[in-house]
């Protein structure tokens, strides 16, 4: 059995909060019983989740030694024990003698996990057309292309890297995946940025909470000539970390519409990124609004099942419901496409969009599309810079779902003279 003195235990959090705990967590002979982690969304009574390293733990001794050990530490409030799962609340004085640290500018490094404070690479089973996706706290949406729309299939290697830039005032965050065996790809399938609170230091880590998944050959490199994620790959005498088309030559380095994606790399010219909104992102289960809806009108509701994305479930309409949506801020006045994606359930469905005074009828699919998820054709909308609210409103007499929200500006190349 090891032993743990206060002298310690004041050493071990000057370190690291996960690996405070993971050491009481240690067994005999070194043996993980229980792994730390933050909770996968803020939780109102308790600050830490441990998770079991063991199968059956309530009928393994060490594994219940360690959680009593766990307990009795004076960093530790509560300890309460639901089924598998058993939650940690901080103690108050512990966590306000550790802000004063850190105010003070004291050398302490705690876990930015545990703060909330982190950028996140997630694939859940639910992303089942998103893929990977890219997350400040697992919570917060960050700039750019967040979805991957790399879905990993089971019983199957893939390698991924992963790139980490700050420049001024943002964090640049880029992801590729590939198929073991398969060439490297050139483009980032993961392109995003952090300009709100952006991070420019702290630790790495990969995690799994389900069974059955590995990791093998971790690396991690400054970027630099030797880790073969710098240079100049298209020879155009711009190293790629500033590069804004690192694969394609682009000496001129033009980037007619500042999105920092060269027009060598633009297949479309346009200001503002192609964005879909999942509308139940954020969901509060007391009022079925999100991040995205701002009230539901009539019947509105959400449906706890069955959905394509975010949160399970969806969003179902009928008769003369709908929903006030608020669009993301748009860079300037230009043309821009909405499509939805849907579920009709048969013939006669309409569904309309309400903006700036005007009302657009939203071409549907030709059928009814049953439990499929189906988009429908886009309205294009001439909009101003800003912020803007889209009301969206069903016409039909049975119900009507509605999971995601595309908006895209319409490409320079295409419009008229």
């Amino acid at each position: 059995m090891h032993s743990y003195s206060e002298r310690k235990t004041a050493i071990a959090m000057d370190a690291n909060l996960f690996d405070f705990f993971d050491e009481i967590a240690t067994g005999p002979e070194g043996r993980p019983l229980w792994a730390a982690r933050a909770p996968y969304q803020p939780h109102d009574r308790y600050d830490l989740m441990l998770v079991p390293r063991v199968r059956e733990w309530r009928e393994d001794e060490a594994a219940k030694a360690a959680l009593e050990r766990i307990e009795s530490e004076p960093v530790v409030a509560q300890l309460d024990r639901e089924g598998n799962q058993v939650w940690v609340r901080l103690a108050d004085d512990w966590i306000e003698r550790t802000g004063e640290a850190l105010a003070a500018g004291e050398a302490a490094d705690h876990s930015d996990l545990a703060a909330g404070r982190a950028y996140h690479l997630t694939y859940h089973w639910s992303f089942t057309h998103d893929g990977f996706r890219a997350f400040e706290g697992e919570k917060r949406g960050l700039e750019g292309r967040t979805a991957s729309q790399f879905v990993p299939e089971a019983s199957q290697w893939y390698r991924f890297r992963v790139r980490i830039e700050s420049p001024a005032g943002e964090t640049l965050l880029r992801a590729r995946f590939w198929r073991e065996g398969a060439a490297e790809p050139t483009a980032w399938a993961i392109d995003a940025r952090d300009r709100q609170q952006p991070l420019d230091h702290g630790t790495i880590g990969v995690v799994s909470l389900s069974d059955g998944v590995a990791f093998d050959d971790l690396r991690v490199q400054a970027l630099s000539l030797a880790s073969g994620i710098s240079g100049d790959r298209d020879s155009d005498a711009v190293c790629d970390g500033r590069d804004n088309c690192p694969a394609r030559s682009n000496t001129d380095q033009a980037d007619r519409d500042g999105d920092g994606s060269g027009d060598a790399c633009d297949a479309c010219t346009a200001a503002f990124e192609r964005q879909d909104l999942c509308l139940d992102e954020g969901l509060d289960p007391r009022n079925d609004l999100s991040d995205h809806v701002l009230q539901l009108v009539g019947q509105a509701r959400h449906l706890p099942a069955d959905g394509s994305c975010g949160p399970s479930g969806h969003y179902r309409l009928g008769g003369e419901d709908g929903l006030v949506i608020e669009l993301p801020p748009l860079p300037g006045g230009s043309r821009y496409r909405l499509q939805f994606q849907v579920r009709t359930h048969g013939p006669g469905d309409t569904l309309a969009v309400d903006v700036l005074g005007r009302t657009f009828t939203v071409p549907l699919p030709g059928k009814a599309t049953g439990n499929a998820w189906a988009w429908t054709g886009p309205i294009t909308v001439e909009l101003p810079g800003g912020s803007h609210v889209a009301t969206v409103r069903a016409i039909s007499k049975g119900p009507l779902d509605v999971e995601v929200l595309r908006l895209e500006e319409v490409c320079a190349e295409e419009r008229q003279p």
